[in-house]
């Protein structure tokens, strides 16, 4: 069986070590996106690496990727997934 893009976001995550992984259902909630998945990093280092991992390998050509980065957390929009 062929895992879902979500999945595999979730697999990256736990691969990278990012910790307490919650995914969020917003289909009903908002037309803006369908799901958030929320995560924690130990450092700010490994929250970039996290980011830079997750754009690389999910970007697609035409898929609006962005990653905004704060000292404490980072928001990465990786478009329809």
């Amino acid at each position: 069986m062929k895992k879902s893009q979500l999945d595999q976001i979730c697999d990256t995550l736990d691969e990278l070590k990012a910790q307490s992984i919650l995914v969020i259902n917003t289909q009903n909630q908002t037309v803006i996106c369908d799901h958030m998945i929320l995560a924690t990093a130990n450092s700010e280092r490994q929250m970039n690496f996290i980011a830079q991992t997750l754009l690389r390998d999910f970007k697609k050509e035409r898929q609006h990727t962005k990653a905004e980065a704060d000292e404490h957390w980072t928001l990465i929009d990786l478009g329809d997934t």
